[in-house]
């Protein structure tokens, strides 16, 4: 009995899926075929109210172990691997909707792999290792964002089930709530109460030149080269206010990212193996936890959570998954134009008082952006020092 992906979401009888002119029907039993299994795609909403907490996968690295007897030789003695590479692409394509042609092959390598090919939101294909015959996937954050949470539940169970192994995996914690800020978090991981394997930490600041401006805070606990390391920092800062939280991102390497690849699917039937919130609240608190050090000096299974990051477990065991992001129209761009780049052409308007770059340009749309922009400290000073 085949499976099929996505019901109607306009009425006609055909999912998206089919009226972009793909093959969605699949057969359980055999491991090759080209499509995952059943997809939800039409998710459009979230199910309940909103909630202070979200959590997200923002990147992820796939090793596809491919045997070296289904390559082909060409008569000039060139691999061809396409035959296992589209799978993958089309794997990725169903994920996010976006179509198989936007993979575009470079002519370089990377990590010791000789071909590359670049796909939807920056997602990398590698293949062709010296003596190797693996084929590697890296969906970085914005590739990870066009999945909905069933799509990517979806496509981990796929890549599992053709025994994928995972080199990184990154599971987030969006805290819209700011239980704590992460100057507050050095704090607490300098002081008695932090129980943690890990014996290293850092913090990064950022600042613009000239002002006292803060440009981020972003505090580590762990090392790059550990199994796991989680970074904690304001995303609001760095996302231009689009995400008004602080992100707690846990990063898995290795056999930790393997474990947690093993998780994040559905079973046969769709249904999630574990719920990814309660996922990410046990796998922060196995690694790193804040207990009130003075309710026993010597048994650390006395002592009483810190309230703080009780109220910040509990946000996360609830917490709900982020809805895909869809492809940008012209307003969406425009948007983040006024939002990124408004007050940099104000600060220049400014400049060159007769504003003629603006004339050249003989668009309104660029003075409106003009108009409704604000400068910042830092365009401030770069006009002071440029008069």
């Amino acid at each position: 009995m085949p499976y099929t992906l996505a019901s109607s979401s306009d009425g006609s009888g055909l999912s998206d899926y089919q009226r972009a002119g793909a093959e969605v029907t699949i057969t359980k039993t055999r491991a090759t075929d080209p499509c995952p299994p059943p997809l939800t795609g039409g998710q459009k909403k979230e199910i309940g109210t909103e909630k202070a907490a979200k959590v997200s996968i923002d990147w992820l690295a796939l090793t596809f172990h491919v045997e070296r007897s289904s390559t082909y030789v060409d008569i000039d003695g060139a691999v061809t691997w396409f035959n296992r590479l589209d799978p993958i692409k089309r794997a990725v394509w169903v994920g996010t909707g976006f179509e198989m042609s936007e993979w575009v092959e470079l002519e370089y390598g990377l990590n010791g792999y000789l071909n590359s090919a670049v796909g939807p939101g920056g997602a990398r294909l590698l293949w062709n290792a010296a003596g190797r015959t693996d084929v590697h996937l890296i969906l970085p954050g914005k590739a990870c964002a066009m999945f909905s949470e069933n799509t990517m539940r979806s496509f981990i169970s796929w890549a599992n089930e053709r025994n994928a192994s995972a080199t990184r995996c990154d599971l987030n914690l969006d805290d819209y709530a700011k239980v704590v800020t992460p100057l507050q978090v050095e704090t607490y991981a300098q002081g008695p109460d932090i129980v943690t394997h890990v014996h290293r930490g850092m913090t990064q600041r950022g600042f613009g030149i000239g002002t006292k401006e803060t440009t981020g805070v972003t505090v580590y606990i762990g090392q790059p080269s550990s199994r796991q390391r989680l970074r904690v920092y304001d995303k609001g800062l760095e996302s231009n206010g689009e995400i008004d939280a602080v992100r707690w991102e846990l990063t898995s390497q290795k056999e930790a990212a393997q474990t947690l690849l093993l998780r994040l699917g559905s079973d046969r039937t769709g249904k999630p193996l574990r719920e990814w919130g309660e996922l990410f609240s046990e796998r922060l608190v196995s690694f790193v936890d804040f207990r009130i050090a003075t309710d026993d000096l010597y048994d650390l299974r006395n002592r009483r959570r810190c309230p703080w990051f009780v109220k910040l477990v509990k946000l996360a065991e609830k917490a709900s998954s982020y809805l895909p992001k869809l492809p940008r129209k012209i307003d969406d761009v425009v948007n983040w134009v006024t939002k990124a780049v408004g007050p940099s052409l104000k600060m220049l308007a400014t400049f060159w008082e007769d504003s003629k770059p603006l004339h050249y340009t003989g668009n309104g749309i660029i003075d409106d952006i003009i108009r409704g922009s604000e400068l910042k400290p830092k365009h401030r000073a770069i006009l002071a020092r440029s008069g």
